[in-house]
């Protein structure tokens, strides 16, 4: 489950580490790379999601279908903070 504010702090982020443009208007489950998101732009936003969540994503969860879109960047965040607290997603 991917909550409001996590989602608005990965657009935020989406928003300052890329050069896409029209990120305000993007729906969450939008493809970023179909957007125009590229390899650089995916490995800046994944530095950007660890540095504004506090979190280690690790290397087996750096996939396409984990990180395509905002929506599945907030879950990923979402599962880790979890684990980091013990909770359960």
């Amino acid at each position: 489950m991917k909550s409001p504010e996590v989602v608005a702090r990965v657009r935020r982020v989406l928003a300052a580490k890329t050069r896409l443009v029209g990120v305000d208007e993007m729906a969450v489950d939008q493809d970023l790379f179909a957007a125009g998101l590229d390899s650089l732009g995916a490995v800046n936003l994944i530095i950007g999601i660890e540095e504004e969540f506090d979190v280690v994503i690790p290397d087996d969860m750096l996939s396409r279908e984990r990180t395509g879109s905002m929506a599945r960047i907030a879950e990923l965040v979402d599962t880790l903070l979890s684990a980091s607290s013990g909770r359960t997603p």
